[in-house]
């Protein structure tokens, strides 16, 4: 047999491998076609609220990569909510991850601003240690230093818990990025496999998402208040919006009485 014919005949398999596949999508369930449904609208509300003050961030004027920080948040938050809409769970989780981790660059790029602004009204021209620490360790690709880093220097801020809490969920989740115990291996095999629901595995992965979603709200509502002289604000409407859907611990009128 010629070797051009065994080419010929394989690529014949992996074809129809690849129409099974596009017959598979074709058939596919999404969580969103479920009972969850309701679950999971309460959830995509408090992403989208994020997404509310892109404008306001865009208008922040700052050379530091703020914004960029800022849409990969927003961007994980959405990719975690669609790969677990397709029953991803395992992706979902380390993408929720990621957007602890780009939030921690956001926010430590938040405060070098708000440190920085308060040092130019007080006429301190001079970068001291704070401020160039504040801007490494945003840009760190040490991503042990700078989740610690960032608990520690709000340590003393009225978002202490919502810093400890994000950090505790983030080391939960670094074992589904890095997989080196028998449960948190992904236990499918075939593409097939992710047609099979899975309800418990979406219940936590959903409630993960939608408390790290709710802590990182609040700690950015913390920040409006410190930058709203910026025009960095939340529309009051989606606050009470917002506060009425909490289902985790609510830190808004913490933040509140410390201003």
């Amino acid at each position: 047999m010629s070797r051009e014919v065994i080419f010929s005949d394989r690529v014949e398999v992996w074809e129809r491998d690849f129409n099974n596949y596009l017959q598979l999508i074709g058939e596919r369930k999404f969580y969103t076609e479920t009972d969850n449904i309701e679950e999971m609208k309460r959830v995509y509300k408090k992403i989208y609220i994020y997404t509310t003050v892109s404008n306001k961030v865009e208008s922040l004027k700052t050379k530091t990569n703020l914004k960029y920080f800022y849409n990969e948040c927003r961007n994980n938050l959405i990719i975690s909510f669609d790969l677990m809409n397709f029953n991803y769970i395992t992706s979902s989780k380390q993408i929720i991850r990621s957007s602890i981790e780009s939030f921690f660059r956001l926010t430590l790029s938040l405060e070098q601003l708000v440190y920085y602004s308060e040092r130019i009204r007080n006429q301190i021209y001079s970068v001291d240690d704070t401020l160039r620490a504040l801007k490494s360790l945003q840009e760190s690709h040490k991503v042990g230093k700078l989740t610690s880093y960032t608990v520690n220097y709000f340590n003393s801020k009225s978002v202490r818990s919502i810093y400890e809490r994000l950090n505790e969920i983030y080391s939960v989740l670094s074992s589904s990025v890095h997989v080196n115990k028998a449960e948190h291996f992904t236990p499918h095999k075939y593409l097939s496999d992710y047609n099979q629901y899975e309800q418990e595995a979406f219940d936590n992965c959903l409630s993960i998402l939608e408390e790290v979603s709710e802590l990182i709200i609040q700690a950015l509502y913390y920040f409006s208040y410190l930058l709203e002289d910026k025009g960095f604000y939340f529309e009051k409407r989606d606050i009470i919006s917002f506060e009425v859907s909490l289902k985790y611990k609510n830190y808004l009128e913490v933040i509140d009485e410390s201003f």
